[in-house]
């Protein structure tokens, strides 16, 4: 019997809801090979029913029976292994426990683009999952004051399938801002260990870049939007990489 089945190609083509089930599967514990056939089976309305005395599989597509080999099972789960890989395109639950900011995070400031990098680095270096539960009272609900959103989020744990959610989102933008500023970004694309020091000094080297030492300027620096402070300095990047090959040639 011919299967004819309609999975996903990638991570643009999922609904807001099959994000959530990707979410919960990874957050599960489960092999990756598991949580993809799982979801495959969901998605194409297999059923399984029992495994055959010959190891063959005795499944329902669309209430239809059907016997499928575990080769066939394990194509089934192969069409999902794109799943593997960190989008390249953001892609974020619309509400979790509050209205999700832009994909591309335009409605954010420098100031809270600065923060949630400073968040997810130290969460790469610590695994404290207290910071993604930080990163979310930014990226949702981002129109309500700051300060409301610091005095909610010690009050906020987040469940396992939500930081993996906020993980996912900010990850994706991460290798998307990547490509767009590729001139600024590409220079934090090493291994070096992230500490506490080395962000703070990332941190005061972009503010000084971008109020050339004027620290009058910082504050209408943080207050800037954020993919035009990135702009500025994936330009300034590129003046500088510029010049230095200029120099070598001299």
């Amino acid at each position: 019997m011919k299967i004819d089945i309609t999975l996903p190609k990638s991570w643009s083509e999922l609904s807001d809801r099959q994000l959530k089930q990707v979410f919960r599967a990874v957050s599960s514990g489960l092999p990756g090979f598991d949580i993809r056939l799982l979801l495959a089976m969901r998605w194409a309305r297999i059923k399984y029913i029992y495994t055959t005395p010959e190891g063959n599989f005795f499944v329902e597509i669309d209430k239809r029976p059907v016997i499928l080999s575990p080769e066939e099972m394990h194509s089934i789960a192969s069409a999902l292994d794109w799943m593997d890989a960190i989008p390249e395109f953001p892609v974020r639950q619309a509400y979790i426990r509050g209205k999700a900011a832009d994909p591309m995070l335009h409605d954010m400031t420098f100031e809270q683009y600065i923060t949630l990098d400073n968040l997810f680095q130290g969460f790469l270096a610590s695994n404290d999952d207290r910071l993604l539960d930080r990163m979310h009272a930014i990226l949702y609900d981002c129109r309500i004051s700051p300060a409301y959103h610091m005095a909610r989020l010690f009050g906020i744990r987040l469940k396992e399938w939500q930081r993996k959610a906020v993980f996912y989102w900010f990850s994706s933008v991460k290798t998307a801002m990547a490509r767009k500023y590729s001139n600024f970004l590409r220079q934090g694309a090493g291994k070096t260990e992230v500490t506490v020091s080395l962000i703070t000094k990332a941190v005061d080297a972009q503010l000084r870049a971008l109020t050339k030492g004027d620290i009058t300027k910082e504050s209408q620096v943080r207050s800037m939007p954020c993919h035009r402070a990135l702009t500025e300095l994936d330009a300034l990047a590129k003046e500088a990489e510029d010049f230095r090959r200029a120099m070598k040639k001299n």
